[in-house]
């Protein structure tokens, strides 16, 4: 399940629990663009610590979604992402020495309002 934190207009933030589907993921990658055609930059704020699984067809929605965005990366200003998972850790830290443009931090439990605030700035 994926919930929508309050934020400003320019920053996509997400809290994920329980178990994350495609169409879950869906509803994010729809935010981000709806973001995008609004704002010159945007921010991506992800909490994944209450999640307990996100299937395939999720992760398979978040590389589309990176993958059609190559031509706007340099709309995207920062995307913190709080986890405890390595592997999701191994992706972010990945991300951010391909893709220069965008900023990326991982932030671990009790660092959520730190990473939330380093996102929006």
């Amino acid at each position: 399940m994926i919930e929508f934190l309050e934020s400003s207009e320019d920053l996509v933030a997400v809290r994920a629990s329980g178990s994350v589907e495609k169409k879950d993921w869906e509803a994010v990658t729809s935010a981000l663009r709806e973001a995008l055609e609004r704002h010159e930059r945007v921010s991506v704020y992800v909490n994944l610590l209450d999640r307990e699984s996100i299937s395939a067809g999720a992760v398979a929605e978040d590389l589309m979604t990176a993958l059609k965005s190559l031509g706007s990366l340099d709309q995207f200003h920062r995307a913190a992402v709080v986890t405890e998972a390595g592997w999701i850790e191994t992706m972010v830290e990945t991300s951010d020495r391909l893709l220069s443009g965008l900023e990326t931090k991982v932030f671990s439990t009790g660092e959520e309002d730190e990473a939330l605030r380093w996102a929006a700035s």
